[in-house]
């Protein structure tokens, strides 16, 4: 739902690591004219800059409300997309946004968590759209097969791991106790068999 054309920037936050690169190899066909990609796993930010990302930055190390000034002179960002169930990263995209800016929380918080607090005067007076995406329209699904198909977005870029159905469970396991930490980022192809 977050419409991206024109001349935009975008912010995605990637800890929910195959999100945040499919989001931004969307941003990147649909024409951003920058994207910045913001996680705290070094591997992550390296795989996002051969991805494309413009800029990359480590928020374990780094503030990320004073890298997207220093990289927009100060202005903002036209369109932030948070992948990642954080309420920190969801609070701080607010501050991120240059006036009339969009911002997408495409990850929801677990379970029971508590609700994030939002400045909505930031949001009055900067004239800031706030949506959020789980699912979708029949629409988004045939603009992505659209995507996919041909050959714009590459998912395949995007695959950690092909593997026999038989070793699905296995692998999850593994993953678990591996430093992804979430089952959302074993991301594979799974190999059919008689």
């Amino acid at each position: 739902h977050t419409r991206l054309q024109g001349d935009w920037s975008s912010d995605v936050c990637s800890s929910d690591l195959p999100m945040g690169l499919l989001n931004l190899l969307v941003a990147l066909v649909s024409g951003a004219s920058q994207v910045f990609v913001v996680d705290r796993k070094p591997h992550r930010l390296q795989r996002a800059e051969s991805f494309g990302a413009a800029a990359v930055v480590d928020s374990s190390k780094q503030s990320v409300p004073e890298f997207v000034k220093q990289q927009t002179n100060g202005r903002g960002i036209n369109t932030v997309i948070v992948a990642v169930p954080g309420a920190e990263a969801q609070q701080e995209a607010i501050q991120l946004l240059a006036p009339f800016g969009r911002l997408c929380l495409f990850a929801g918080l677990p379970r029971g968590a508590d609700p994030v607090p939002l400045d909505t005067n930031a949001i009055h007076y900067k004239n800031l759209i706030v949506t959020g995406m789980t699912g979708g329209a029949p629409r988004d699904y045939m603009d992505a097969m659209r995507l996919i198909v041909s050959g714009r977005v590459d998912v395949r870029r995007v695959v950690s791991h092909v593997l026999p159905m038989r070793e699905l469970k296995q692998a999850r396991s593994e993953e678990h106790t591996s430093e992804l930490q979430s089952p959302c980022n074993l991301v594979c192809r799974l190999l059919l068999e008689k």
